[in-house]
């Protein structure tokens, strides 16, 4: 019989096919974003119902994500991503046979268990790497995210108009088939669980808080912050959140550990990464419509594949940081990575603000943030596992992508907010006033410098810890 540890995969296999499914589950969510615009006569459905489609796998990624990464620190990480990969394939089914709104809301609301890919991934890392090349693991892992919105746009419109709609649900639902029938042959299943008894009520509960919370966002600016839709929500999550918290504390085996979540290197990175999810969007979800302004209004009048094209150099240039970042985690520490990745990032929303003459400036300056986000979000995961238990590793990483995401629904909320700012010009085309694109900027640049900020009181660190000798067994 072979010992555990000539059972390990090679390491460079491990990352490479974690980093293949990663980009192959979080590109699904960009796939989709240039279509966005055509489903309201596509489907025959006002806008705001549309919306959803957008809405729905945000709110149950973030959802299913700490939920997802408890199960697998106590039943497997490899049984978990499969089932997550399971869950992705039957939205694209759901999402090839839906003739209206709804079912397609629900196709991606399934496509969304995706957002805990991640989190899982670079919780085998660590199980499975020693410490010298866990840091570039993590450090390619995270930047997949860069990745799949920089292909993702130009990707869709490009799909869509070549082979219709469709197309990107088959394409999506083939890879991700070829992704999981190759994960069990790569990835072993770890031998390190937290066992214990999942926490149904908690799980419950924080679910209940965070629909509450995140469809008041969402909608909050549509409905009027003091409708009573948004207000009884906000109650709701209001009163499901404290009762959540006291479930946790109650619980053996809480689906979130706030002992870990409240530890002074953890709470700082978890802050931070709140602020960072104000920066990680705005650059992908503005910089399309910036560029389809018509050229009669000052603007350059690209149409929904040429405007995708202008986020590929930003794809390339998350790409380029993925071994930068990787060797910036390892001789400086994940602290410092996500410090300059935080400030790089913001260096690219003042450029956004200040440079929009030219579509070669918008180019560059879309580069900058992508690249300042991809090295901050290498440095963060870094963090979190280097200071969480190894019985919590899917968990921790998973609750730091949950309050990542929160800050991006701000995020998102706010941009809702600033687009509402539009005008009618020489075209007769209503489009966002340059004001409103110097808000979304602003917004998502303070967010990057307000991480920076935090960045600064995260106790100093070296690499993550890769693999232990004793595996903690249930």
């Amino acid at each position: 019989m072979k010992s555990t540890a000539d059972s390990r995969r090679p390491s460079w296999l491990i990352v490479l096919v974690l980093a293949v499914t990663a980009v192959v589950s979080t590109v699904q969510f960009t796939l989709i974003i240039p279509l966005v615009p055509t489903f309201p006569e596509r489907l025959d459905a006002p806008v705001s119902d549309t919306l959803w489609i957008l809405i729905a796998p945000l709110l149950c990624g973030t959802v299913a994500t700490p939920v997802f990464g408890r199960l697998a620190d106590m039943y497997g990480k490899r049984r978990i991503l499969l089932l997550c990969l399971a869950g992705v394939v039957a939205g694209n089914v759901l999402g090839l046979v839906a003739g209206s709104v709804w079912p397609l809301v629900a196709s991606r609301a399934l496509v969304g268990i995706a957002m805990g890919v991640i989190p899982i991934s670079i919780a085998i890392l660590r199980d499975e790497l020693p410490a010298r090349t866990l840091s570039f693991g993590i450090a390619v892992m995270s930047t997949t995210i860069g990745i799949s919105s920089g292909i993702g746009l130009p990707l869709g419109g490009w799909l869509n108009e070549s082979f219709g709609y469709h197309s990107i649900f088959w394409i999506s639902l083939v890879a991700t088939v070829l992704v999981g029938l190759g994960l069990p042959l790569a990835i072993r299943e770890s031998p390190i669980r937290s066992g214990g008894r999942f926490d149904v009520v908690g799980a419950l509960l924080l679910s209940t808080m965070l629909v509450a919370f995140l469809v008041a966002l969402s909608n909050g600016g549509d409905w009027g912050w003091l409708d009573p839709r948004t207000l009884g929500l906000g109650a709701v999550a209001a009163v499901a959140g404290p009762l959540w918290i006291l479930q946790a504390r109650r619980s053996r085996s809480p689906v979130v550990d706030l002992g870990t979540s409240l530890s002074r290197p953890i709470l700082l990175t978890n802050l931070a990464s709140l602020a960072f999810g104000l920066a990680v969007y705005g650059n992908m979800l503005v910089t399309m419509s910036q560029a389809q302004v018509p050229v009669v209004d000052g603007g350059f009048g690209l149409d929904t594949f040429a405007s995708g094209l202008v986020m590929l150099p930003a794809g390339a240039a998350a790409v380029l940081a993925s071994p930068l970042a990787g060797l910036a985690v390892q001789r400086l520490g994940g602290r410092v990575t996500l410090l300059l990745g935080a400030l790089i990032a913001t260096a690219g929303y003042l450029q956004r603000i200040l440079a929009v003459d030219e579509l070669w400036m918008i180019v560059v300056g879309a580069a900058i943030i992508q690249f300042g986000v991809a090295v901050a979000l290498a440095g963060i995961p870094s963090l979190i596992t280097r200071y969480a238990p190894v019985g919590q590793t899917a968990s921790a990483n998973s609750v730091n992508s949950l309050v990542r995401s929160i800050g991006s629904s701000i995020s998102a909320a706010a941009i809702a907010a600033a687009f509402s700012l539009v005008t009618l010009g020489a075209s007769g085309v209503a489009h966002p006033t340059p004001l409103a694109f110097a808000i979304t900027f602003a917004v998502s640049g303070a967010g990057g410098l307000l991480a920076a900020g935090i960045a600064l009181f995260i106790p100093r660190d070296g690499p993550p810890r890769g693999r232990h000798r004793r595996p903690v067994r249930p």
